[in-house]
């Protein structure tokens, strides 16, 4: 499977967690904590949701 591109969801969602489609392109459900993100899920009848936390920084190391 090819890597993903995450790059508009971290714009969009970093430091929050987040639930995704089961294609990975979209968010179904957004929040500060990862409780209130699985709550909101069992609330859309979601039972095994693809949850992912996007990180608030991104910490790229260059070598030379």
């Amino acid at each position: 499977m090819p890597a993903r591109d995450f790059t508009q969801i971290y714009k969009k969602y970093k430091g929050k967690w987040v639930v995704l489609t089961l294609d990975e392109k979209k968010v179904i459900a957004s929040g500060e904590s990862l409780k209130q993100i699985l709550e909101e899920s069992k609330k859309k009848g979601l039972e095994h949701p693809i949850v992912m936390q996007i990180p608030k920084y991104l910490n790229i190391l260059h070598y030379h």
